[in-house]
């Protein structure tokens, strides 16, 4: 499942990059999305937790991000629910 919300969250980025014109990196680093699927942040101050989230990017974007991470994850469930269903096995 965090392969999923992993990837989800690279797809988000990237296009949040591409949107303020700057390279993803400089959005999060992999270590930083990594670290965000670990901890699971609802709230902006779950957001400061992560090393290298500070105040400015909360302020940028850390509501964005919130959605962002809520979206990966229900997306990567629906995406576990759908294998499951095609090996004709549940795991939720």
């Amino acid at each position: 499942l965090e392969k999923e919300v992993f990837e989800a969250l690279r797809e988000w980025r990237k296009g949040f990059a591409i949107q303020r014109q700057t390279g993803p990196h400089f959005i999060l680093t992999n270590a930083q999305l990594v670290e965000l699927i670990k901890r699971k942040p609802q709230t902006l101050p779950d957001l400061a937790e992560v090393k290298g989230i500070g105040q400015g990017k909360i302020n940028d974007f850390g509501s964005v991000l919130l959605e962002a991470i809520k979206q990966a994850w229900s997306l990567g469930e629906q995406s576990l629910t759908s294998q499951d269903e095609g090996t004709g096995t549940n795991k939720t």
